[in-house]
């Protein structure tokens, strides 16, 4: 009797396992036409939504493109406008009213106010240590315009900042931006007792005295004509009677001494505050000098 009833329960369970799996390959093998189109749908809304993000990512990318090729086509000028825009006026000269230099002096002439206004051009933005090192006598000019008044650091050469404006930015101009404030500004004391050549050689600005006169910032060119002098064939002299014959007469400014060198036929006079001396030098190289003016 047992025997039977085990044998009986084995056979309904292998019946309704039977019964189970045919359902499954029944539903798994002939799902309706609605459940297919569903399943397709579902597959190209996953398809549309990767095709948007490749499509904004591929966007994105020409943006970049194209930002990046804006930005190569502009000039220095026009990035610094760009960026800085209270900086608009000293992307070409200006006209200043007066220059004040540190808080000892005050330039007014207009001559060198226009030549100050070319160096203080600015070429482009750069970038420096932290702190940039100065290879120059740093120096601060207070510069006024009809539109007010603007500090500029030169803090290197060619290197100028607007602390006021825009802190910690630093901005190319023309080498010779310092070269007024070597003129004018007051000496450091670890430059007394120096030569009068030297002087003469590092200094800022060269005056030639003529019915207009001529004023040289460009340290080259300074040098040049020193230089010339310093190597001319010549030996200590007397003095002449009519001074006022002078063919070339040069007025050398180094932090605010002036250094006087007059050239004569045959003969150079140079006079400091110290005195003066004069000499006789060949003609050739009295020559030699004046053509340093007008080299390139």
């Amino acid at each position: 009797m047992k025997n039977t009833l085990w044998v009986t329960f084995i056979f309904v369970l292998i019946l309704a396992g039977c019964t189970h799996g045919n359902e499954a390959v029944i539903s798994d093998d002939k799902k309706t036409p609605e459940a297919t189109i569903q399943n397709e749908n579902v597959q190209l809304q996953e398809q549309v939504i990767q095709l948007q993000t490749q499509l904004q990512t591929t966007e994105k990318k020409l943006k970049d493109l194209q930002d990046s090729s804006k930005s190569q086509q502009q000039t220095p000028q026009q990035l610094v406008l760009n960026q800085f825009p209270k900086l608009a006026d000293f992307l070409s000269p200006q006209n200043f009213q007066k220059i004040e230099i540190g808080s000892k002096k005050e330039i007014t002439n207009p001559e060198i106010l226009n030549l100050a206004s070319n160096m203080i051009v600015i070429k482009q933005q750069v970038e420096l240590g932290s702190p940039p090192q100065p290879d120059i006598e740093p120096v601060h000019y207070t510069l006024t315009t009809g539109k007010g008044t603007v500090i500029v650091n030169v803090i290197q050469q060619g290197i100028v900042s607007f602390n006021d404006l825009y802190p910690g930015i630093y901005f190319a101009v023309d080498n010779n931006a310092s070269q007024l404030g070597k003129a004018f500004m007051q000496k450091p004391s670890y430059l007394a007792g120096e030569p009068i050549f030297s002087k003469m050689i590092n200094s800022g600005l060269m005056r030639i005295d003529d019915k207009n006169n001529i004023y040289i910032f460009a340290a080259g060119k300074i040098r040049n004509v020193v230089m010339a002098f310093i190597n001319a064939e010549k030996n200590e002299g007397l003095k002449i009677k009519d001074s006022s014959t002078a063919m070339l007469k040069m007025t050398f400014y180094y932090y605010g001494e002036e250094i006087m060198l007059n050239l004569f036929k045959g003969k150079a006079q140079l006079k400091d505050n110290d005195g003066e001396k004069w000499f006789d030098v060949k003609e050739q190289d009295i020559s030699q000098i004046i053509a340093q003016l007008s080299a390139g």
